[in-house]
């Protein structure tokens, strides 16, 4: 009976070089991205660089201008609905990611479980 897998010489492949890491501003800039990428915060780090990218554009006095125009409207209670909306947005997002995180701990155990489970099942078939 033949097998269609080679032997093994028992030489070991050298491990690979992990990539090099440049400690610039773009490198640091992709791994932040990343990172919200694998952590599903992509949209808010999206929105954030944005905001930022426009706030540093703009010259200081309109940028002045629209502080003081974003305050007033803060007193006026005009922009008090958005203010709610946005702290009901951060609100759903920690709530999902406790939640999520609760769920992640949970089959954490019952994978434990179960691998408990069947190892008792295999020492009790072998006996």
């Amino acid at each position: 009976m033949t097998t269609n897998h080679r032997p093994t010489t028992g030489k070991k492949v050298p491990a690979k070089t992990p990539p090099s890491r440049n400690s610039n501003m773009s490198g640091a800039i992709r791994d932040v991205l990343v990172a919200s990428l694998n952590k599903g915060q992509f949209p808010v780090a999206l929105a954030l660089g944005i905001l930022i990218v426009i706030f540093c554009r703009m010259p200081e006095q309109d940028l002045s201008k629209f502080v003081l125009n974003v305050l007033d409207r803060f007193e006026n209670n005009f922009i008090l609905g958005w203010f709610f909306f946005l702290l009901s947005l951060f609100g759903w997002y920690f709530h999902n990611r406790y939640a999520v995180k609760i769920h992640r701990n949970e089959m954490d155990r019952i994978s434990n479980e179960k691998n408990e489970l069947q190892k008792r099942l295999l020492e009790i078939a072998n006996k």
